[in-house]
């Protein structure tokens, strides 16, 4: 019993030593290098001269100090108004990604979205003259101010881009967006 007793108590205490190491040597740690990218290592961020990246706070105890993370959520048009003045916004400082985050994706396939990129593009090069909305029977000759454009009362309408065909050229020129609705938010389709 003398002998097993000091047996015992060595494999506990290596076992007690080894077992956690073996059990944290697959750990991975996220850490933001010197360049903002994430970098993935079993060493600790401090010895990558990198920073450890903040955690999101615990939703259970989102009442206690925690550290600032900042979410960017982008809104999107609630109001026909809204959408035409975002989309005006986009073509005047000619920026194709901005005027492609007001068109109707879901259920465009690579292929197709392609040939769409490529028509925005056309279209955010050209000199803009208006954007207005357009109901069933004309123009709205408000530019849609009179109504507010609320999902559920916009039945026929659609967005009119006058543009000029080019720098040089001052021959007018309309494209004309369908309008779409889904999950509270307005949206175009060419």
């Amino acid at each position: 019993m003398h002998r097993i007793l000091p047996l015992i108590v060595l494999t506990a205490a290596a076992w007690s030593v080894c077992g956690p190491a073996r059990a944290n040597s697959g750990d991975l740690n996220r850490c933001i290098g010197a360049d903002g990218r994430s970098v993935y290592t079993d060493q600790p961020c401090a010895a990558m001269d990198a920073s450890s990246r903040p955690q999101a706070p615990n939703i259970t105890d989102s009442n206690k100090a925690a550290p600032a993370i900042r979410v960017h959520v982008r809104d999107c048009a609630t109001t026909i108004p809204a959408l035409r003045d975002g989309i005006q916004a986009a073509l005047a400082a000619g920026d194709v990604n901005k005027f492609a985050a007001f068109f109707q994706w879901a259920g465009t396939g690579s292929r197709e979205a392609d040939a769409i990129l490529d028509r925005l593009q056309a279209i955010v090069v050209r000199p803009l003259i208006a954007v207005t909305v357009l109901r069933a029977h004309g123009d709205a000759g408000d530019g849609g101010n009179a109504a507010q454009g609320r999902i559920a009362s916009a039945p026929n309408q659609a967005i009119a881009i006058d543009q000029t065909r080019a720098t040089g050229d001052s021959s007018p020129m309309r494209t004309v967006l369908t309008l779409d609705s889904a999950m509270g938010c307005w949206w175009v389709r060419l």
